[in-house]
């Protein structure tokens, strides 16, 4: 593939895949690291045991002021659902 091709394609993933999005965010690092954390064991974790362990964390980095935003976890959740970073069936996240 030629250089030309290969910045075409990689321009594309950097519009349109999730992960390249995810990485594109301000807050990449921390949105990772709750990520990794909840799915260290395991593919899928149920959306209530990902809202409290979110909601412990967002406190933390709110008193570090590593977070400034007041949005609720759950409301986390759900945006970075509809983004294709966890998935979401039945009240289950996935990372698969």
């Amino acid at each position: 593939m030629s250089f030309y091709e290969l910045n075409a394609r990689y321009c594309r993933l950097y519009k349109e895949h999730a992960a390249w999005r995810l990485l594109r965010t301000d807050h990449a690092p921390l949105i990772l690291a709750i990520i990794a954390d909840l799915f260290e064991e395991t593919n899928g974790v149920p959306f209530g045991r990902a809202k409290v362990a979110l909601d412990s964390e967002l406190g933390l980095w709110r008193e570090q002021r590593r977070w400034d935003s007041e949005v609720n976890a759950a409301g986390y959740l759900r945006q970075w659902i509809q983004s294709g970073w966890p998935r979401e069936l039945d009240d289950w996240l996935s990372i698969n």
